[in-house]
């Protein structure tokens, strides 16, 4: 029995298209699965978002098992992160004005010039990630060992977790952690 090109591509085409659709049975089956496991009893916040891509995404697991996935929003112009509220479960979105602030907390410090700043307040420089140029701010010691600093402009994205250093002439006065 032979067969014909034409017979073999068509028998192949079949075979495809018959897995094809067995893997997106597959994959619908385990997404019901995947939304099923996130009752209120659940220990762990699955957040299930079709980025609009044209397919499923499996997602990313994070250190503490929650499912992370992408998120596009159409919001028709640009919106940033300005918040998380971990105790909720919550994302803050907002404008590009609300990503700038003249405040910040920190905490971790580490005093480079000195031992701390006794009660007093100091004009610094402070730089607030590896590529910011720095800006002049106040910063002063609190009751509970954290120390505020008070830009003259608002600066973006002072982001929690992430270093502040602060300058004086040049030279390192100190740091912390943004909290």
């Amino acid at each position: 029995m032979k067969k014909s090109v034409k017979d073999i591509l068509f028998y192949t085409t079949a075979l495809a298209l018959v897995a094809v659709f067995g893997f997106l049975m597959y994959s619908a089956s385990q997404k019901v699965a995947l939304q099923a496991s996130t009752s209120p009893a659940s220990p762990k916040p699955v957040i299930i978002i079709d980025p609009g891509h044209g397919g499923e995404d499996g997602g990313a697991v994070a250190a503490d098992d929650t499912l992370e996935k992408g998120l596009n929003l159409s919001m028709g112009h640009p919106v940033f992160v300005t918040g998380i509220r971990p105790e909720t479960n919550e994302v803050v979105i907002g404008e590009g004005d609300d990503v700038f602030s003249d405040f910040l907390v920190c905490g971790g410090l580490n005093w480079m010039a000195e031992d701390g700043l006794h009660g007093e307040e100091r004009r610094v420089m402070a730089k607030i990630r590896y590529s910011h140029k720095g800006a002049p701010c106040l910063i002063r010691e609190r009751e509970d060992g954290t120390v505020e600093c008070r830009f003259e402009t608002p600066q973006r994205a002072i982001t929690p977790g992430q270093a502040v250093v602060f300058y004086e002439n040049d030279h390192i006065f100190g740091g912390g952690t943004i909290l």
